[in-house]
């Protein structure tokens, strides 16, 4: 116990003299673990000779302020599920001796990490919980907390399922919750402006621009614009996205045009993001496409920076990960060596019994010591190369996923311009793993629009890149070689797969099955690598299939030109292009395949349905099938309708 309080002492110069170890000197190593003064591997030493400390002198209480100080650093750090495994140590303290406010604080930073952080909604009810603690012991800091924190995550769930307005009704209650305790006792009033507009923002989001004007006009009789800036910018966003809900676009303009420089001076993203994005709206609004296309690439670009940004956070997760990984590893080590080190007093005791006890006792103790050390050394050295091998083989894993997805996503077409060229339709697309070989594929060329739903050999990385090759020799086809028609376009794209992996010196059998049309007026050019295409008819019950060449691109014996089809479209029909995965997931109460015909039976259930609602109806199918089974394949559906 001595030597932990000396290590704690000399790592944090807190006191003038070799103090005795009272409560105001463990508050003081609290307090400087919660301001994060000191790198990761210091505090980790100190918080946890500081748990160890309060353990052995019998604190409860200490041992979980001492816990979730730690737990509040590492939330401070985005190490989340570390942060998670300290708050629940402290709440098993807490609630065993009931400590309601540290119990109730564990369960906050529980609950926030897994509803907030996570979008695990199902533990909701450790923030309800939380709230109820701290209303029975009147901590009304704490009440504001948790329910503003109630709010968020019931927008969040509104955000998720906006068809139960419910979710934003209760984020509602629960904001005023707050805001009648800080009117009512005046101790948090400098708060009161950040719970009206979060108050606003939820009428907003509700379409009730009454209300919303109404809680507007409130906060800005509390705000304070020269010392919360923030708050203030967040404020003036809300009156311009106002008066633009109501059609009142040049004041709406007024306001976002006011604040635009000062919130790009200040560099909050997230404000820049939203100034843009509001922009944008306006703009286009106002019909000003050239000022309105400007602000939506500038907000595609603060994006990218943003998607960056949290990039690096995650890499930088993983890797203090590993360094906590490791110090929990010399930790463990140092308390084998204290192990030994006992054995060691314990046989010099032993040796005072006589002379030739003892001798007998030093040979065979070296020998049990020399044996047990090389023993160690080599368990060391193997386990210490193994950790290398896996951190290395885990990295280039990571490198290659990383590097696969970022070169699918170039490939696929993004849902702006999916949106612009084929407004009436959905793409239905879930891969089996992160990067998959499925994929779609959209160009216009002139007045026709060429469109692609393939299925590469395999899924993940290796299924990524082949839809690479492929991705890119259908576009070499049509743009460069100038090919038109949809038969010419896949023959050519298989002679440039087929000559892509003949390079190879391995026999490469990889390719793709692909459902490819061209849309011009009413009128469809269709070709099909083994995937068909399905047609319904406005008011038929029935689906028009055109049979795919029993053929994939790639190389293949008795090759033959795939077959161009030409299909006259009438107002209200729809068509669906699609891969095998949907029809091949086992599920269900045998565990058998979807299979094609189920398939067509729900696309002719859902034809009453909006494009958007048709994909909701597929996928809320596939994981009703799924249930807990894996996900067979990658899976790609689109439905165009005309």
């Amino acid at each position: 116990m001595v030597k932990k309080l000396l290590f704690i002492l000399l790592l944090l110069p807190l006191f003038s003299s070799f103090a005795q170890m009272d409560r105001d000197s463990m508050d003081r190593i609290i307090f400087s673990i919660k301001s994060r003064k000191n790198d990761l591997t210091t505090t980790y030493d100190i918080a946890t000779n500081l748990i160890d400390y309060a353990n052995e002198i019998h604190d409860t209480l200490y041992i979980i302020k001492s816990q979730q100080a730690f737990a509040d650093y590492l939330w401070a750090m985005a190490l989340y599920g570390k942060a998670e495994d300290f708050y629940i140590k402290s709440a098993h303290f807490a609630d065993s001796i009931k400590y309601p406010n540290e119990y109730a604080y564990a369960l906050y930073g529980i609950g926030w990490i897994e509803a907030i952080q996570k979008n695990n909604f199902s533990k909701l009810y450790m923030l309800r919980n939380s709230l109820k603690i701290y209303e029975n012991i009147n901590d009304k800091m704490g009440v504001i907390q948790l329910s503003n924190a109630l709010a968020g995550a019931y927008s969040e769930m509104a955000k998720k399922d906006p068809t139960k307005p419910q979710y934003r009704d209760s984020a509602i209650i629960y904001l005023f919750s707050a805001k009648k305790i800080i009117e009512e006792t005046q101790d948090y009033i400098r708060g009161l402006d950040i719970i009206l507009n979060n108050i606003t923002d939820q009428y907003l989001q509700k379409k009730d621009y009454k209300e919303a004007q109404k809680y507007l006009n409130l906060t800005l009789l509390h705000i304070d614009t020269t010392s919360r800036k923030n708050n203030y910018y967040q404020t003036a966003l809300l009156q311009s996205k106002i008066l633009l809900s109501i059609g009142k676009v040049d004041s709406s303009l007024y306001f976002a045009r006011k604040i635009l420089l000062p919130i790009e001076k200040l560099g909050n993203k997230e404000y820049i993001r939203g100034i843009y994005s509001l922009l944008y709206k306006i703009y286009k609004e106002k019909k000003d496409f050239s000022l309105s296309l400007n602000y939506l690439e500038k907000h595609d670009s603060i994006n990218k920076i943003i998607d960056n940004e949290l990039l690096s956070i995650k890499y930088e997760e993983i890797e203090t990960n590993l360094q906590l990984l490791k110090k929990e590893k010399e930790i463990e080590s140092l308390q084998q060596q204290n192990e030994l080190f006992q054995v060691k007093e314990k046989q010099k005791k032993i040796m005072l019994t006589g002379v030739i006890i003892i001798t007998l006792l030093i040979i065979i103790f070296l020998v049990i010591i020399i044996r047990r050390n090389r023993d160690i050394n080599r368990l060391h050295t193997n386990v210490s190369a193994q950790k290398r091998l896996l951190e290395e083989k885990h990295k280039e894993i990571t490198d290659s996923i990383t590097y696969a997805k970022r070169i699918q996503e170039a490939i696929l077409p993004s849902q702006r311009i999916i949106t612009e060229n084929l407004p009436n339709s959905f793409v239905l697309y879930q891969p089996k793993d992160i990067v998959a070989g499925d994929f779609y594929w959209l160009e216009k060329v002139n007045d026709s629009i060429y469109f692609a739903v393939a299925d590469c050999t395999g899924h993940g990385v290796p299924g990524a890149m082949v839809s690479v090759v492929c991705a890119n020799s259908l576009s070499k086809s049509l743009i460069e070689e100038k090919n038109i028609e949809t038969g010419r376009i896949l023959d050519r794209t298989r002679e440039l797969v087929v000559e892509h992996f003949s390079k190879s010196e391995e026999n490469v059998q990889d390719g793709m099955d692909i459902s490819f049309c061209r849309i011009q007026d009413n009128k469809i050019q269709w070709s099909g690598a083994n995937n068909p295409l399905w047609i319904v008819r406005k008011d038929c019950t029935i689906i028009e299939e055109i049979k795919a060449d029993k053929q994939a691109i790639g190389k293949t014996d008795n090759y033959q030109p795939f077959i161009s089809h030409t299909v006259w479209i009438e107002k209200g029909d729809t068509m669906y292009l699609f891969t095998d995965g949907f029809v091949d997931q086992f599920g269900g109460e045998n565990e058998k395949k979807f299979k094609a015909s189920k398939l067509k039976e729900t696309l002719l259930s859902i034809q009453q349905l909006s494009m958007d609602e048709q994909k909701e109806a597929l996928l809320h199918q596939f994981n009703h099938w799924k249930g807990e089974n894996e996900q067979t394949d990658d899976m790609c559906i689109v439905g165009i309708k005309f």
